[in-house]
């Protein structure tokens, strides 16, 4: 008898333990799916998703030229003239000037390459390659004067003040690793190097004045006196804009706070915080971007603010098709007359478009 207890317990033994399995997931099924009432809605353009509301009340950027992909002078160089893929296929840098005009670094051809506001090549300025396999080494520049520019190759570490010609006038060197440069007001070059501890600065002759230790969210944008501004977030719901007035020890003042308002269990993050730069009259631009754990965007906006700080504007925005690469110096620049510059590709050619406040 006790043996028929036995066997029958046995075999009823898998259905006891499949009824406990089952009755106890299935109430955490229901509760698990109870938030899927309330789903996001989405819009996605140019294969990005954004919360619906945002997407309806961002602009898009306007066409501001485009150029064809090529090795003529009037043309920028894109991967059929890089075979070895040793760039990302697409000028590494651009900077627009106060009347309109568009200096691009043509990696791909080595050039510099000057547009005037309606697209048409101007003139360019030959950039001189590495001795190393000859290969095209320069990945970003600044513009000093109309004859006078800071570039900065990579695989070299070396960063060059050179003439209108070309011609190499100061190289510094020791510089791998390093991110972006940039130009203060009286004509130092800033280095923004997270292996050298953050930024540094150097004179015209090439000599190190300062170094911003462990300042990895300087950016190379100065204020007038030549100090550089920062953004940071103590975490994931705040940015701060801030600037250093000192490198050694480093002194902060803080400039302006922003945070996420989002209710809490959206479980929104701010996923980026970026200085873009500053217009003639001294303003500053960043761009704060948001998301929830599957991708969405929440928040993708420009600030425009005062130099002191203050929020004079703001835009919501939509991203354009581009090529999103963690090589490039930077996606999007200021203007001299405040627009927000970035850059778009297609199978043939390299546009330059704008948003505006």
């Amino acid at each position: 008898m006790n043996r028929a207890k036995n066997d029958l317990l046995k075999k009823l033994f898998p259905v006891f333990i499949v009824f406990f399995l089952f009755s106890t997931a299935f109430p955490v099924f229901l509760v698990a799916s109870e938030p899927s009432q309330e789903k996001v809605q989405i819009t996605e353009i140019n294969l990005v998703r954004y919360e619906a509301t945002l997407a309806s009340s961002a602009q898009l950027p306007k066409d501001y030229m485009k150029i064809p992909f090529g090795s003529k002078d009037q043309e920028v160089g894109g991967t059929d003239q890089d075979p070895e893929h040793f760039t990302n296929g697409i000028p590494s840098a651009f900077f627009p000037q106060s009347d309109g005009s568009v200096w691009i670094l043509d990696s791909v051809n080595s050039s510099l390459k000057l547009f005037n506001s309606a697209g048409k090549f101007v003139s360019k300025i030959p950039l001189e390659l590495s001795s190393s396999k000859n290969k095209i080494l320069i990945k970003d520049f600044s513009v000093v004067h109309p004859d006078e520019f800071y570039v900065y190759s990579d695989l070299d570490g070396l960063v060059k003040r050179i003439a209108s010609n070309g011609k190499t006038i100061v190289e510094i060197e020791g510089l791998n690793s390093s991110l972006s440069i940039g130009t203060d007001p009286k004509g130092n070059v800033l280095v923004k190097n997270p292996a050298l501890t953050g930024v540094l600065r150097f004179n015209p002759a090439g000599e190190i004045i300062e170094q911003y230790t462990n300042q990895y969210n300087l950016s190379t944008y100065c204020d007038t006196n030549g100090n550089p501004y920062g953004i940071k977030g103590d975490n994931d719901q705040i940015a701060i804009l801030y600037k250093a007035t000192n490198a050694s020890p480093v002194k902060e003042i803080t400039m302006a706070s922003f945070s996420l308002e989002f209710p809490i269990e959206k479980n929104i993050h701010i996923v980026n915080r970026e200085i873009l730069g500053t217009d003639q009259q001294g303003n500053i631009y960043i761009e704060l971007v948001a998301c929830d754990d599957p991708g969405i965007i929440h928040l993708n906006r420009f600030y425009k603010l005062s130099p002191e700080g203050q929020t004079l504007a703001t835009l919501n925005f939509l991203t354009p098709p581009s090529v999103i690469s963690p090589d490039l110096p930077r996606h999007m620049v200021v203007t001299g007359d405040g627009k927000i510059m970035t850059f778009t590709v297609d199978s043939t050619s390299y546009g330059l478009v704008t948003y505006s406040f």
